[in-house]
C-alpha cells in the first residue's frame, strides 16, 4: 500500500527514537532547564509509546531508551497531579466518584 513495508517503518521510529534519545541525553528536558513547548510536543508523541494500551514492533522495544521514559515520567511529575486531586468541573466526562 505505501512506499515502505512495515519493518522500513518500525525502523524509521526506531532511528527517531535513538535521535531523540541521544539528544535529550542527561539533560531534564529537551532544551534544558526549564521545559519549552518542545517538550510539550515531544511529551505528545512519547506518551503514545509509553503510556497507551497500544501495541507495536517499536513499543515493545520503547522502554529500552530509559532516559526518554523518566523523561514522560518527568513531565509528569512537573504537570500532571493525581486525578483525585483534581477539581470535578475539569473531569465532568470521568466517572471517577
Amino acid at each position: 500500500m505505501g512506499r515502505h513495508s512495515p519493518a522500513e517503518i518500525y525502523d524509521f521510529g526506531r532511528q527517531d527514537l535513538s535521535a531523540v534519545s541521544d539528544f535529550l541525553g542527561d539533560k531534564p528536558f529537551l532544551m534544558g532547564n526549564p521545559p519549552t513547548s518542545i517538550d510539550a510536543t515531544a511529551y505528545g508523541f512519547l506518551a503514545n509509546l509509553f503510556r497507551a494500551s497500544l501495541t507495536s514492533p517499536l513499543t515493545a522495544e520503547a522502554s529500552g531508551w530509559e532516559n526518554l521514559v523518566a523523561y514522560c515520567d518527568r513531565i509528569e511529575a512537573r504537570f500532571w497531579q493525581p486525578a483525585a486531586a483534581w477539581p470535578r468541573s475539569r473531569l465532568p466526562h470521568c466517572l471517577l466518584w
